[in-house]
């Protein structure tokens, strides 16, 4: 499975139809409340206030001390930093001197 988070994304809105009995939005979005569900990349949690998803994180960055070589380039993908968002800009295991990216960052 190549996009984890639409897989997630669609699972969540069948528990919540099913938990609603219903397909109709606003009862689909009450629903997702609070909703807690565990996924192919960890447990994700919707957020009753916003219904924003708390959902694992991982960055990586082009490597050449990675495990496995990217088509035959001489890099890989090396894991910097895991974490899952808590809604204060802080995340779980930091790693590497990763820096805490907050809810109100810019790019």
């Amino acid at each position: 499975m190549r996009y984890w988070r639409a897989k997630t994304m669609w699972e969540m809105f069948a528990a919540a139809a099913k938990k609603a009995q219903s397909n109709d939005p606003v009862k689909v979005a009450q629903a997702l409340e609070g909703m807690k569900m565990s996924t192919s990349l960890g447990e994700v949690e919707m957020r009753a206030d916003n219904h924003q998803l708390l959902q694992p994180l991982y960055v990586s960055t082009l490597s050449k001390n990675a495990k496995y070589d990217v088509e035959d380039t001489g890099l890989g993908l090396e894991e910097r930093r895991q974490g899952r968002g808590q809604g204060d800009g802080a995340a779980d295991d930091l790693q590497d001197g990763a820096a805490e990216v907050g809810p109100d960052a810019t790019f």
